[in-house]
């Protein structure tokens, strides 16, 4: 009885195999598997690794709409670690020892009336913020990150 079990197991295995297997030839192009057929689109194909991507002419539409309106637009609105709050005279030395501790971060001083706010660093997203946080808690530890608009962030492209 255990041996028809095995056998109709690997039995239905083989068949099942079959049924879902990929049917047509491949070939073999600069090292590269293709099929007969499916790469003959120019337009959809990559040669150089032989992907050929299948989309509707509307995603092209979205795609190139999305890169006409994003692509090169400096996006100024980013993230600054804020190491301080309060009277000119300490935020200048804050700005000062800062500086000395971190010499690769920009530093700078901001007014909002009353108050003097000292921010570091430029970051594009709050998760990269959030690492120099970290980082930085330890010399600073009432520091926290700030989003800010009109950062001069540089394009990317």
């Amino acid at each position: 009885m255990l041996m028809v079990a095995r056998f109709l197991l690997i039995l239905f295995s083989v068949c099942t195999m079959a049924v879902f297997a990929q049917s047509g030839t491949v070939e073999y192009n600069n090292g590269l598997m293709t099929r007969p057929g499916f790469n003959d689109d120019p337009a959809h194909s990559h040669q150089s690794t032989g992907i050929t991507v299948h989309q509707a002419a509307e995603i092209q539409l979205l795609s190139a709409r999305f890169k006409a309106e994003h692509l090169g637009k400096n996006d100024n609105k980013g993230y600054r670690v804020q190491v301080y709050l309060g009277e000119r005279g300490k935020a200048g030395d804050m700005k000062a020892r800062v500086s000395e501790v971190y010499p690769d971060m920009p530093v700078e001083i901001n007014y909002l009336a009353p108050n003097f706010r000292v921010r570091v660093g430029n970051f594009r997203s709050q998760l990269e913020a959030d690492r120099f946080l970290r980082q930085i808690k330890g010399d600073f530890p009432n520091s926290y990150v700030v989003d800010e608009e009109n950062m001069g962030l540089p394009a990317l492209y």
